[in-house]
């Protein structure tokens, strides 16, 4: 895979297949509409207990937590065909493919490394393709380019 993603002033550049951009789009509104379920696959790792004594947490906090994950989901589902993302969207596809990620391990059972030697081929590159989307979103929203001079100041 080509660097799909490519730091540009005030955003990122996109340039994925048809296939990543349904894939993602699909993901997203999976992540969406399983918020606030508790069977859906990524509830259990990402609503754990902040105070991990606890078995439960703040409901509110619970409730804030999903709708920042419904929120991004949301973002990134309406500008999965987008070639540009507003630094904000770009956030929000990170999260989502965060989320993404970590549904996929829950649901495959994955929980380390060792884990991914007894997942089947079609499952593991989903796991590869997600782990590189991820790479290189961040390689892009941690390198943001140079504004030129000015020519304001010495």
């Amino acid at each position: 895979m080509s660097a799909p993603f490519e730091a540009a002033r005030g955003g990122v550049n996109v340039e994925l297949s048809d296939d990543v951009r349904v894939l993602i789009a699909e993901m997203a509104q999976s992540i969406s509409t399983g918020v606030g379920d508790d069977s859906h696959p990524f509830a259990a790792r990402l609503a754990p207990p902040i105070t991990v004594t606890k078995d439960s947490d703040d409901p509110f906090l619970v409730l804030i937590r999903g709708d920042a994950i419904c929120t991004a989901a949301q973002i990134t589902h309406a500008t999965s065909n987008a070639t540009w993302l507003e630094a904000d969207e770009a956030e929000a596809w990170f999260q989502t493919l965060q989320v993404a990620s970590t549904t996929l391990a829950a649901t495959l059972g994955v929980h380390r490394a060792e884990d991914l030697e007894r997942v089947d081929p079609d499952s593991l590159t989903m796991v590869r393709i997600l782990q590189e989307l991820l790479s290189y979103l961040v390689d892009a929203l941690d390198d943001p380019p140079e504004l030129p001079p000015t020519g304001l100041g010495t």
